[in-house]
């Protein structure tokens, strides 16, 4: 099993692609990122900001949890017969790599 940001070019470049429209996909069926146009004027914008940041979370593995699955499972590449890690083995790998967490980054100004 591997993480795919740590494989060559010729496997990573088309992966890239792939997984970008995946992305742009998911985030239309779960409409995740409409959640930072909440706002309640009660809230101060640092609370405002927590508070769509855990109803993001909430939507995305209360609601989406097969779907945030497997698209988190598209992250490995996988042998015969292995399974991916769980989401928190790849959210730390995520979050981890500046660079791969500037590729998800990215990825969200793309789907706007």
């Amino acid at each position: 099993m591997k993480f795919i940001f740590d494989c060559e070019d010729e496997i990573l470049l088309p992966f890239t692609y792939d997984f970008s429209e995946d992305v742009e996909k998911f985030l239309k069926l779960t409409k995740v990122l409409n959640i930072r146009q909440n706002r309640d004027a009660s809230l101060s914008i640092k609370e405002q900001g927590k508070k769509n940041l855990k109803d993001m979370f909430r939507r995305v593995s209360k609601e989406y949890p097969k779907e945030t699955s497997e698209l988190l499972a598209k992250l490995w590449v996988l042998e015969e017969g292995e399974k991916a890690p769980n989401a928190f083995t790849t959210f730390t790998k995520i979050i981890a790599n500046k660079d791969v967490l500037d590729f998800f980054t990215s990825l969200m100004g793309l789907a706007q």
